[in-house]
């Protein structure tokens, strides 16, 4: 509810946290399951059980509903949610759309399960303590939105000088990715750097 800033997406009604529970609020799959919606809290929502029944199994693009709000749709959903994940979801303009965002967010949250498996293997192959609040840490698992975040801010894409954008990866191009193992290769100092707190933090760490 917090997150939506105690309001409905959809119908831009406030939510009220003494009706949780009350069977007036309903959990929304943005992208239904019906179409392969992961059970994920990106593709979550709190809304009305009203709403929830209307929308049925379709896209909130698809919905009658949603189309006939036209921009203040959009711009609600722009202003209070800022999950990007869940903000491209809400937004998203087809089926198809929605589909290739879920398997991507899905295919990140595996690879970040897999890194932080790799670093707790390693730190009890090496009789390491994993680390913690005021602990040194050995191993420094970076996401990759950290990576791209910082890449884009400076611009490291576009200093390759193939016209690029320098918010876009090509990821056919080679150059790209060594651009961002040069990035990861300094987060690790970064993090440890009280004075890049923020921007440079990084939550994921071992």
């Amino acid at each position: 509810m917090k997150e939506q800033k105690s309001e409905c997406p959809y119908t831009g009604n406030a939510l009220c946290i003494d009706k949780l529970g009350s069977g007036e609020y309903a959990i929304d799959h943005i992208l239904p399951q019906a179409h392969n919606g992961p059970n994920s809290l990106y593709n979550k929502v709190l809304t009305f059980e009203r709403q929830n029944k209307n929308k049925g199994d379709n896209l909130p693009a698809q919905w009658d509903f949603i189309k006939e709000q036209g921009k203040a749709y959009e711009s609600r959903v722009k202003k209070n949610i800022k999950d990007p994940k869940k903000q491209a979801l809400l937004l998203a303009s087809d089926l198809e759309e929605a589909q290739a965002l879920a398997e991507k967010y899905t295919g990140l949250a595996v690879t970040g399960w897999i890194a932080r498996l790799a670093r707790d293997i390693i730190c009890l192959r090496m009789n390491w303590h994993p680390g913690g609040k005021d602990l040194p840490r050995n191993i420094t698992v970076v996401s990759g939105g950290l990576v791209s975040r910082v890449a884009k801010k400076y611009g490291l894409y576009e200093c390759l000088g193939d016209g690029g954008s320098r918010y876009v990866k090509n990821r056919d191009d080679k150059r790209h990715h060594a651009l961002d193992a040069m990035v990861i290769s300094y987060l690790p100092e970064w993090a440890r750097d009280k004075q890049k707190t923020g921007f440079f933090s990084i939550s994921r760490r071992c």
